[in-house]
C-alpha cells in the first residue's frame, strides 16, 4: 500500500521554485493541441475515472495532470493514446506516434 502523506525527508517531498511540495501537490502541463487535449480529457480511458484521476483540458491545446492522473495514465498500455513515458527524454504523453513533453508547473 502506498502512503499518501509523507514525512520530511521522504522521497515524496520535492523542491519547486523554493517551496517544498508533496508529490501529490505537483501539477504537470503539456501542449498537445486542442483536439488532443479535448480527447484526453473526455474520451480517453482515464477520462472515465473519478475527477482526480483524469487529465484536465486547460483550453488552448493544453492538458494538465495532477499526481493521481499521472498514476492512472501510467497504467495505460503502450498501444493506448494517453500513455506516459518517463525516461532520459523527460516525462511525455503519447498520442499516436507523437510525444508531448509534460512540464512541472507546481
Amino acid at each position: 500500500m502506498r502512503r499518501i502523506f509523507a514525512e520530511p525527508g521522504d522521497l515524496a517531498h520535492r523542491s519547486f521554485a523554493g517551496h517544498t511540495l508533496l508529490v501529490r501537490d505537483e501539477l504537470w502541463v503539456a501542449e498537445v493541441g486542442e483536439g488532443n487535449a479535448r480527447w484526453l480529457a473526455t474520451e480517453s480511458r482515464t477520462a472515465r475515472l473519478a475527477s482526480e484521476y483524469r487529465p484536465r483540458d486547460l483550453g488552448g491545446g493544453r492538458i494538465e495532470y495532477g499526481h493521481h492522473a499521472l498514476d492512472a495514465a501510467r497504467e495505460l498500455g503502450e498501444e493506448e493514446d494517453g500513455y506516459l513515458t518517463d525516461d532520459a527524454d523527460g516525462l511525455r504523453v503519447w498520442i499516436g506516434e507523437d510525444a508531448f513533453e509534460l512540464e512541472q508547473t507546481r
